[in-house]
């Protein structure tokens, strides 16, 4: 989406259409800020996703079957506070991103209206 208004821009710029410039410019840094706004919350997601299952790796390495072995029953337990931390943590940072991605598409939808 980005390169495309980038090139509308280009193209309404070249052609010396200063409107059409300056409506596709603004697009291009709606694109912009809604990149910067999300890639900080796309990191905390995958890092929350990667904390999760490495805490879910120790689960299963001190279980047997669906249980805590009795002499590995507090680490265990450990990891499972670890992993539903870390999964709230992924949960918050979705929720979060779903947010981000319905302000710009408002603010998109009335920069497209606002024409």
């Amino acid at each position: 989406e980005v390169t495309k208004v980038m090139l509308e821009a280009s193209n309404a710029k070249d052609s010396g259409d200063i409107a059409a410039y300056a409506f596709a410019q603004r697009k291009v840094d709606l694109f912009t800020e809604q990149l910067n706004e999300s890639n900080p919350l796309l990191t905390e997601i995958s890092d929350a996703m990667t904390r999760e299952g490495m805490a879910r790796e120790k689960i299963a390495a001190s279980s047997a079957g669906s249980l805590c072995q009795e002499e590995k029953k507090d680490d265990c337990e450990k990891w499972m506070l670890v992993a539903e931390k870390e999964y709230l943590a992924k949960a918050g940072a979705n929720e979060k991103l779903m947010k981000c991605n319905l302000k710009y598409k408002n603010l998109m939808k009335e920069l497209r209206e606002s024409q």
